[in-house]
């Protein structure tokens, strides 16, 4: 059965796989098994006892699989047990939240009553040990619960609307397989393995700006612009980078294609390595920061102007991940190269609003033969860059 290609490629039903035929209702338990049931009691009694809620499930309703949050019989169940365990975790990390603000605070007023100017104490490696994870893993996890218990606390036909979209949107994109997504995996996996051995221990920068990293001196080489970005300063840097550089560049690899994806990454690094040279001339740089700010930029300017495409929560999440970006410039910028952020940014947001007009579609972008072109080149780019990072590395 065919359905209508009105529906994004998320939303349509046949996306999701067909269900079991081992009975009229069932769900996918975690660990992929399907467990089926009598009756919709049954499922509801099934669900609430594992561990955690299941993610698809199907009913009579449909011959394919759905999130739960489509099945109406299960949602006074979905809710109570998800507001349940966000409320719990609420609780819990407002009182971490509240602890380590107070060691933070303390220790500003301690500092700047000590004579440390507000500058010196925000650079302190001791005030980014602490300040990091407050924000990140305690202050912000807390207010996203928190957001859901008001919005879920009198639910109605929007809020399950946004709901079932957001879910089915991750579970389509968590599912997609993206190959060139794997293959830059592999590259920063491989060059970083090559870091940890020539290395010998944490600290992967003294090796690098030997031998790959942008040293921004007259006499730096063309190619250390772009095996800069590949190369990382510790296994810290490298491990944030690539899980941001795996999710962001599926995504963007699912919603236009490799070809743009490949392109944005290495038109970005390098102008964030432009930006970097020209803006913080005294500081060698390395890391593929401003390549996946570049695809975050992108995926900002490309989402906006094509909002059917994608629902607005997962938009908003983008958002939030910039601002996050920019905090953590902010309190770290002795140790953040902004303005490799700041360049990478700004040429993804330029290829995003230039290369795709505003559409109202809800229809992926066409691939043309130009954009195969320009993928094929990104990739031997690519592939060169990483390919000399890794010899320079090792001679």
């Amino acid at each position: 059965m065919s359905y209508s290609i009105a529906l994004p490629i998320w939303a349509r039903p046949d996306t999701f796989p067909v269900k079991p035929q081992i009975g009229n209702f069932g769900y996918i338990r975690k660990g992929g098994e399907p467990q089926a049931c009598v009756d919709m009691d049954a499922l509801i009694q099934g669900c609430q006892a594992e561990d955690k809620i299941p993610l698809l499930v199907w009913t009579p309703d449909s011959e394919y699989l759905q999130v739960a949050e489509e099945c109406v019989a299960l949602r006074a169940m979905f809710l109570n047990t998800t507001r349940e365990r966000l409320g719990k975790r609420a609780q819990n990390l407002g009182r971490i939240s509240l602890l380590l603000g107070a060691v933070v605070i303390s220790y500003l007023l301690i500092s700047l009553c000590a004579g440390a100017t507000f500058v010196e104490v925000l650079s302190s490696g001791f005030f980014l040990l602490i300040a990091l994870p407050w924000l990140f893993y305690t202050l912000l996890p807390w207010y996203n619960s928190t957001k859901f218990l008001r919005q879920s606390a009198h639910p109605d036909s929007r809020f399950w609307e946004k709901e079932v979209a957001d879910a089915r949107f991750e579970y389509w994109l968590q599912h997609q397989k993206a190959p060139w997504t794997q293959v830059l995996s592999v590259m920063m996996i491989v060059l970083g393995a090559i870091q940890l051995f020539v290395s010998q221990g944490f600290d992967w920068s003294q090796h690098a700006v030997g031998s790959v990293a942008l040293t921004k001196q007259a006499s730096d080489p063309f190619w250390r612009y772009l095996t800069g970005p590949l190369a990382h300063g510790n296994l810290i840097h490298w491990g944030m980078n690539f899980a941001a550089l795996r999710y962001l560049a599926k995504r963007m690899e699912l919603l236009v294609g490799w070809q743009h994806m490949l392109w944005v990454i290495v038109f970005s690094a390098y102008a964030g390595a432009v930006a970097t040279a020209y803006w913080m001339p005294e500081v060698p740089s390395v890391g593929i920061s401003g390549g996946i700010l570049g695809v975050l930029g992108f995926l900002l300017a490309f989402e906006t102007r094509h909002k059917a495409l994608v629902p607005k929560s997962p938009r908003r999440r983008l958002a939030a991940a910039l601002a996050s970006v920019t905090l953590l410039g902010a309190i770290g910028f002795q140790f953040v190269d902004n303005a490799a952020h700041a360049g990478g940014l700004v040429a993804g947001v330029f290829y995003g609003w230039v290369v795709f007009p505003s559409s109202t579609s809800v229809q992926r972008p066409e691939r043309l033969k130009r954009d195969y072109i320009t993928g094929v080149l990104a990739l031997c780019i690519l592939l060169v860059a990483t390919v000399t990072c890794a010899y320079q590395m090792l001679v």
